[in-house]
């Protein structure tokens, strides 16, 4: 029944997850045609993709009422939760494999920029840990409040987000990806970051965990 309830979401984001899809392939292009010398805009397009798309499978459930249906469904109010962040975990691992796989054949096609391959990876593990992360803060209001309501809250914890990692990126990420190009990264550097990166994406699995928890005790008491 839980796979169930993932086809149904993914059968209504199918065409926004398309939509961001063919920009990730547009930028891959533009990539292997080499006006662009790194992943980044596929990355933001892979983030976007993991983040967005699950909050318009809610907006889609709130126009056509699917929850006061669902709830009465075998698996009841847990279902319908676990679906939920099963899909949000699912598009993120499907967007972070697909930005490995997008790695891999851009360095068969440049050789020349096999070095910077251990901090590309990096940056797609750090990638994964950041939509976690984020979809952790996202799913409770939505569940509680609904995508309409609970917007204000989104988009308090999208501008803080931007706030935070836009700085990161340019001082942290930006020069790392800069010099893996130029001269790749030492092995202490790369093994420091190696460690920042998946303490990150541990951290992100657990908030995920504790989300889904409270988001379970809101929709059990949530009145339809």
């Amino acid at each position: 029944m839980i796979s169930a309830m993932i086809y149904k979401d993914f059968s209504i984001i199918k065409r926004t997850a398309a939509t961001y899809l063919l920009m990730m392939l547009f930028y891959f292009g533009m990539t292997i045609g080499g006006v662009f010398q790194g992943t980044g805009m596929m990355n933001m397009f892979a983030s976007v993709l993991a983040i967005a798309v699950p909050l318009s499978g809610f907006a889609f459930d709130e126009q056509a009422r699917w929850e006061k249906y669902a709830i009465t469904l075998p698996l009841g109010r847990k279902g319908v939760v676990q679906a939920k962040y099963m899909m949000a975990l699912l598009l993120t691992v499907c967007a972070g494999l697909l930005i490995v796989l997008m790695n891999l054949i851009i360095f068969a096609f440049f050789p020349s920029r096999i070095a910077s391959l251990p901090a590309a990876l990096l940056t797609v593990v750090g990638m994964m840990a950041g939509c976690t992360l984020v979809q952790s803060l996202l799913i409770p209001p939505c569940m509680k409040y609904g995508v309409q309501k609970a917007r204000v809250i989104l988009i308090i914890v999208f501008a803080t987000t931007a706030a935070v990692m836009v700085p990161l990126s340019m001082s942290v990420f930006f020069p790392m990806w800069a010099r893996s190009i130029i001269s790749g990264l030492s092995q202490a550097m790369l093994g420091q970051i190696a460690a920042v990166v998946l303490a990150a994406f541990v951290a992100a699995v657990l908030l995920m965990f504790v989300s889904y928890r409270l988001s379970l005790r809101i929709y059990e008491k949530k009145e339809f």
